[in-house]
């Protein structure tokens, strides 16, 4: 799975996340929210994930 996220520097909210490989499709839910709240990178990698899934790609 590859995956980026694009933020804006000054604020650090996130602007887009793109993820390509297998599962992308069950994961991309959880950026979308991101961007949907406003989120920031800061907050994104705060945000407690479950382990070991693959959910923790967005960390």
């Amino acid at each position: 799975m590859i995956t980026s996220k694009t933020a804006d520097i000054p604020t650090g909210k996130i602007l887009g996340v793109h993820m390509i490989g297998p599962h992308a499709t069950d994961l991309i839910g959880e950026g979308a929210l991101a961007i949907k709240m406003g989120c920031t990178v800061k907050e994104l990698t705060e945000t407690i994930h479950a382990h070991p899934t693959l959910a923790e790609i967005m960390l």
